[in-house]
């Protein structure tokens, strides 16, 4: 199979001549105001935004693993929710509220640390001995 490098490679390749119509489609107005034309600085906040949260995704998997990227995109999207909230003073339904609390208990569940029958034989022993 080919690596991870040359999959983006042929990608990459891939949306060459895509870009390549729509620039010639739009030709005439590149050539009058340029390629970036329109480029607001929201705009550019919004793309460095993207760029930043891509490369914040890039880490958390290569450092954790899919799950946790999963806890993450649920928490983002409740703290977007709170924030929304907040600013535009509109509450969020009932049916997101329990959605929320189904992320919220199940963050706290799958952090908990595991019990094994060991670690439950070791604190009898423990309890035994004192």
């Amino acid at each position: 199979p080919p690596s991870l490098w040359m999959r983006n490679v042929q990608l990459g390749l891939f949306s060459i001549p895509q870009a390549a119509l729509l620039l010639l489609a739009d030709r005439s107005a590149i050539v009058a105001r340029g390629p970036l034309q329109g480029f607001s600085p929201l705009v550019w906040a919004v793309v460095a935004s993207t760029a930043f949260g891509g490369l914040l995704v890039a880490a958390v998997v290569k450092h954790a693993d899919n799950i946790v990227k999963m806890y993450a995109a649920a928490c983002a999207i409740v703290l977007t929710c709170a924030v929304t909230s907040i600013v535009t003073a509109s509450p969020p339904s009932a049916l997101f509220l329990s959605g929320m609390a189904l992320v919220l208990g199940s963050l706290l569940l799958y952090n908990q640390p595991v019990a094994t029958a060991r670690t439950a034989a070791a604190a009898a022993a423990a309890d035994a001995a004192t």
